[in-house]
């Protein structure tokens, strides 16, 4: 809460949270899946959970229900702190979206990395020279061992800014939250 107050102290009434994306399937993550885990090279089921515990919890944190009443945090700070407003992005959902409709997205490739070395271009030594590089950057999801493309975070992106229901942000999207005026006060 502290940080909220003293950010607010120097002007700050917008706030913008990104939660974390599915981070089990990232090509690191699929590569232990496939070579330590005995599995199948697919996602790792336990750190996409833990993504959405995060994006829970916030949310929670968010629209929390105390004494059998919903009290929202951040409202209750608006009260006390006139003009604040908030949207948070679900970019666990943004990501997860893109890899279960990759060619609906423009992605060809969401397994393996544009740069790297060994299964899924995910071996621990990275995207360095010398490595593998895929011709069309574009193509891919991630660009690195963990790191999405320049082509994945603009989608991701203009997903926050501009999507339409609360599967992809709540309780507005980035670019409405952008547009309002401290008039609201």
């Amino acid at each position: 809460m502290q940080i909220k107050i003293n950010l607010y102290d120097l002007g700050a009434r917008k706030f913008a949270i990104i939660g974390v994306p599915p981070l089990g399937c990232c090509p690191m993550e699929r590569h232990l899946n496939l070579t330590m885990m005995g599995g199948n090279g697919g996602c790792v089921e336990s750190m996409n959970g833990l993504a959405q515990a995060f994006h829970a919890s916030t949310q929670s944190l968010l629209h929390n229900f105390f004494l059998g009443k919903r009290v929202n945090f951040l409202h209750n700070f608006s009260s006390a702190n006139p003009g604040v407003f908030y949207s948070l992005g679900n970019t666990y959902n943004t990501i997860l979206s893109i890899i279960d409709n990759r060619r609906a997205s423009g992605f060809q490739v969401v397994e393996t990395a544009c740069c790297g070395n060994g299964t899924f271009n995910a071996d621990k030594n990275g995207c360095q020279s010398g490595s593998n590089l895929c011709i069309n950057r574009d193509e891919y999801l991630f660009w690195d061992e963990f790191h999405p493309t320049q082509a994945a975070a603009r989608q991701a992106a203009l997903t926050l800014a501009y999507a339409d229901g609360p599967e992809f942000v709540t309780p507005m999207n980035f670019s409405s939250l952008a547009r309002l005026s401290f008039a609201h006060n």
